[in-house]
């Protein structure tokens, strides 16, 4: 099999298994739906709900656009189903399929089957898969910065492949500037020792980025890179991030254990035998650990770009050691790649991850049904959090959306919600929280969420007869109330 049939081969799958993956409702994390896809429904269909992330001006407005254009495309393919919310997950896949190209050529400088582990492994590890589907910047930088790193360590690098690296990685900042670190290690290492030949070409392409970026910005009323000293000055000097809460440095191995299990062993000592070569990226994928390490607020998906470099070094690993002792080839690569194979099926499918792949999708499949059925004015959202029904991204219709019994802050009365419901006609909330006499009767039920317990509940959609009153349950209008708690 030659090279080009076996990475389009390797691309392929990678395609076809994240799609397969897409096809479920779930949310990972509610940056993905309300920091942009809920914004990018708001710059196509005109109405959506507004974070204070966006209230503050500290987001970029970057990934909203770029999914834009596949929002409109989805609903003018195919307006009454959920093409226009699935569509934008062509950016992560994209990601995901540019990772799997970089690995699978890191792993050709050391020979055929460390290209052909390495990037069977990209494309069918379950974390690679399920990250690949959800819009999140983290995916989308590691998507830019991998590539660049193969461009920057090849051999006789040219003027053309610096200043294409520049750009990825001018681009990758724009994203996710928390990678800022990273992305100057990877530069120091992989180009210091020839700054004077490739410094021009690689801030020529780094400013090819931050001119689009600014154009951005100024389209969407922002000074340029106003957004990332907002961010800095809300998450770090005023500690916001740590609402939301705050971990030890070492919750980042933790998290990997919990996640890799019985394999993460093995997999930090398949990456010794490559680490030598491959010492740009190890460091690059250390130094954002250590970084994040340093923060408060972690979340597993800040450190997506480590754990994607580590993983790929220890399939190049593997292979590494099978190519210097094994002598039956054949037999050996058919045992590497199902031996990867079946760590990957066996983890995704245990816990935690098992949950993952649908999570929150029960709430955001009522919200659709209540959009897409006659007489809906009105909906609300009852002792459930505004991000659990996916917002106006999968409710899909420009009725308005009330948060009820969200917060003992925002205290509400049994009288409350009775004078509050005639501004609405159907309510999402947990099964029994809707007591009998209010005029709702129970609609339909979805299976419990993930990582609730049995006395939460299931999600259920109540209904009621009659139209709505919009002015009765203003107080409680989703928008309302997230400016009354800042959120």
């Amino acid at each position: 099999m030659s090279s080009r049939t076996q990475i389009c081969l390797l691309l392929l799958l990678a395609f076809f298994v994240r799609v397969a993956a897409l096809l479920p409702f779930s949310m990972h994390h509610p940056d993905e739906i309300f920091q942009y896809l809920e914004q990018s429904h708001r710059l196509v269909f005109g109405y959506g709900t507004v974070p204070w992330e966006y209230r503050y001006g500290m987001r970029s407005w970057l990934v909203p656009l770029l999914a834009s254009p596949l929002v409109a495309l989805g609903h003018f393919v195919a307006p009454s189903t959920i093409l226009y919310a699935k569509l934008p997950a062509l950016l992560p896949i994209a990601s995901g399929l540019s990772i799997t190209w970089s690995a699978w050529t890191f792993g050709r400088r050391m020979g055929p089957l460390q290209g052909l582990v390495a990037g069977f492994v990209a494309a069918t590890w379950f974390e690679q898969i399920f990250f690949s589907v959800h819009l999140l910047t983290e995916v989308l930088a590691t998507g830019c910065i991998l590539p660049a790193a193969v461009l920057l360590t090849g051999k006789d690098v040219s003027h053309r492949q610096w200043l294409l690296a520049g750009f990825l990685l001018g681009l990758a900042f724009i994203l996710r500037f928390q990678y800022a670190p990273a992305i100057a290690l990877l530069l120091l290492l992989s180009s210091g020792a020839h700054i004077r030949r490739c410094w021009i070409h690689i801030v020529a392409g780094g400013l090819v980025a931050m001119i689009l970026s600014t154009g951005v910005d100024l389209t969407m009323g922002q000074v340029p890179f106003s957004w990332i000293i907002e961010n800095v000055q809300q998450n770090l000097l005023l500690n916001r991030s740590a609402n939301y809460g705050v971990d030890p440095p070492t919750a980042f191995f933790s998290m990997i254990w919990q996640y890799w299990g019985w394999t993460a062993a093995p997999i930090f000592l398949f990456l010794l035998p490559v680490i030598e070569k491959n010492r740009v990226i190890f460091y690059t994928a250390l130094i954002n650990i250590l970084i994040h390490m340093a923060i408060g607020h972690k979340e597993y998906r800040f450190i997506f770009l480590s754990v994607t470099i580590l993983v790929i070094l220890a399939a190049m690993g593997t292979a590494e050691l099978a190519a210097r002792y094994a002598t039956n080839r054949k037999f050996v690569k058919l045992a590497l790649l199902l031996l990867w194979f079946g760590s990957s099926i066996s983890l995704g499918l245990a816990e935690p991850m098992i949950s993952r792949w649908t999570a929150f999708g029960s709430g955001m499949e009522l919200a659709r049904k209540y959009g897409t059925s006659s007489g809906s004015c009105g909906i609300a959202l009852h002792r459930i959090t505004f991000w659990q029904t996916g917002g106006y991204s999968y409710l899909h219709r420009d009725i308005p959306t009330y948060l009820t019994g969200w917060s003992d802050d925002d205290r509400m009365s049994l009288r409350d919600f009775r004078n509050a419901a005639r501004g609405f006609n159907a309510v999402i909330a947990p099964q029994g929280a809707i007591p009998d006499g209010y005029g709702f009767r129970r609609l339909e039920c979805a299976p419990p969420e993930a990582g609730w317990s049995p006395e939460d509940g299931h999600l259920c959609l109540y209904v009621r007869p009659g139209g709505c009153e919009p002015h009765a349950a203003e107080h409680w209008a989703v928008q309302n109330v997230l400016l009354r708690h800042d959120q």
